[in-house]
């Protein structure tokens, strides 16, 4: 007869050891580079925020410098601020030449709707308002927005300006923030540009963003 055989193994409580170990060490590295994740996303996310928005506001500096704008070099066909508030402007320019704002693209609005976190724009031939930053379908939310008016001294006029006509420069500041948390993030900033922005104590990526704008045509024929 052939003699028995040992067979060696594992009992199951050295397996269940090695188990709870793999388990530790998986847990360990894990948590080591979860910060490590959450630091790229948040960079990642600031850095679509920040080109989205830059973009955006570019196109909405543009409008506002370009308010009393004429191409037959006549000043002043009409008032180039129409509304000046905190939260909405209305610039006019006459795009065609004939002397008047009252042709299609002549009148632009922008408004922010805090309740929508977003920042809307309104043509002259339109009939409402759009989203132009933010809103529903983008990866973007506008938490806090505002515009700040100055005469052509620098001086700034309190909103909602009395006398629109003498707004020569407009400053634009706003935080924006992705759609998704980012874990192991917290803003607690507080963004002192804005009003009541801040701090928000949640893991939502933010960045301030401004631009500034002189209307050009207004500041020149006052000079």
């Amino acid at each position: 007869m052939k003699g028995k055989t040992d067979i060696c193994g594992f009992t199951l409580m050295e397996l269940l050891v090695v188990l709870l170990l793999g388990m530790v060490l998986a847990g360990a590295v894990y948590s080591f580079f979860l910060p490590i994740f959450g630091a790229v996303r948040h960079v990642h996310e600031a850095s679509f925020m920040q080109e989205g928005v830059r973009s955006a506001l570019e196109i909405m500096i543009r409008d506002i410098r370009m308010a009393d704008s004429f191409p037959n070099g006549k000043v002043g066909a009409c008032s180039p601020v129409a509304d000046a508030k905190s939260d909405q402007i209305t610039v006019r320019m006459d795009v065609n030449g004939d002397g008047d704002c009252d042709d299609a693209d002549e009148e632009i609005s922008y408004q922010f709707v805090e309740d929508e976190k977003s920042i809307e724009r309104k043509g002259s031939q339109a009939d409402d308002f759009e989203d132009f930053i933010g809103g529903d379908d983008t990866g973007i939310q506008v938490d806090c927005f505002t515009f700040v008016y100055y005469d052509r001294n620098g001086n700034e006029l309190a909103a909602p300006v009395a006398d629109p006509d003498n707004v020569v420069f407009v400053e634009v500041r706003t935080v924006v923030r992705s759609s998704r948390e980012v874990r192991g993030y917290t803003d607690d900033t507080v963004y002192d540009r804005i009003e009541d922005c801040g701090p928000f104590n949640d893991s939502f990526v933010r960045r301030y963003v401004e631009g500034f704008a002189a209307i050009r045509n207004k500041y020149i024929g006052e000079g």
